[in-house]
């Protein structure tokens, strides 16, 4: 399946959601995303989203959040287990 990314301005943060266990993409419900479903949460700043991510990972260990900048870059992930990031 393939994922499109959101259009967000610089200095935005994308937050994708998958199941911890299967990687299986999540909808912005926390459901198994299909067809059309929305994937991405969309925050103005990246202390935002790592807060919520923090949240969600917290409330729901099953999920962790990967955090993407304006250009697609991937940042980090959070879940249970921690922070993990392209310089880990």
């Amino acid at each position: 399946m393939s994922i499109d990314f959101p259009e967000i301005e610089e200095g935005q943060y994308a937050v994708l959601f998958v199941e911890l266990d299967t990687g299986i993409v999540l909808n912005v419900n926390f459901k198994r995303a299909t067809g059309q479903d929305e994937r991405w949460t969309i925050f103005n700043s990246f202390k935002e989203a790592e807060d919520f991510s923090w949240h969600i990972s917290t409330e729901n260990p099953k999920v962790e959040c990967s955090i993407y900048d304006f250009s697609k870059k991937y940042i980090e992930t959070i879940n249970r287990n921690g922070i993990f990031s392209s310089k880990s």
